[in-house]
């Protein structure tokens, strides 16, 4: 296994903390977090870093293990299920177990990826489908009331 000075993130940081920082946290530009993303994945020391978040409860928006909190937390309830507990409650069990867990079940890294995609994309196409609803909805009152039928037929449309 390798030392935690060998892995890419500590390298990184000991070169320039402020690139690391920019990297691993919220604050970092999109390009940065997308390098943090690749070096983490590549990395072999990745799931036992994302199972310590565990047990840190890291709430942050900081790459962790290549995953960011709101993908942290599918992998979390992921393993809450297996292990027939609560997500809130993986950070208590044996650390050994879940990175085994996880070393075995490699695609539900993935999937938690996936799931929180998919979740921006349904987000994203709902407030969309507002916005269009809105503009059907305003374009027919201004034909209502351009034609003087207005207050005839408002209840109508």
């Amino acid at each position: 296994m390798s030392e935690p000075r060998d892995v890419p993130c500590a390298r990184i940081a000991a070169i320039n903390t402020r690139i690391a920082d920019q990297m691993f946290t919220e604050t970092g530009s999109r390009a940065l977090r997308f390098r943090a993303r690749k070096l983490c994945e590549a990395c072999p020391l990745r799931v036992p870093c994302l199972v310590k978040s565990f047990r840190q409860d890291a709430t942050n928006d900081a790459i962790i293990g290549g995953l960011n909190y709101r993908e942290r937390l599918a992998v979390r309830k992921k393993v809450a299920g297996e292990f027939q507990t609560t997500a809130r409650r993986v950070g208590r069990l044996n650390a050994s177990h879940v990175t085994r867990y996880l070393r075995e079940h490699p695609e539900i890294l993935d999937e938690a990826r996936e799931s929180v995609k998919t979740g921006y994309a349904a987000a994203h196409d709902k407030s969309e489908q507002k916005r269009s609803d809105r503009a059907d909805y305003e374009l027919k009152h201004m034909i209502l009331m351009c034609t003087g039928f207005g207050s005839a037929f408002r209840d109508k449309f």
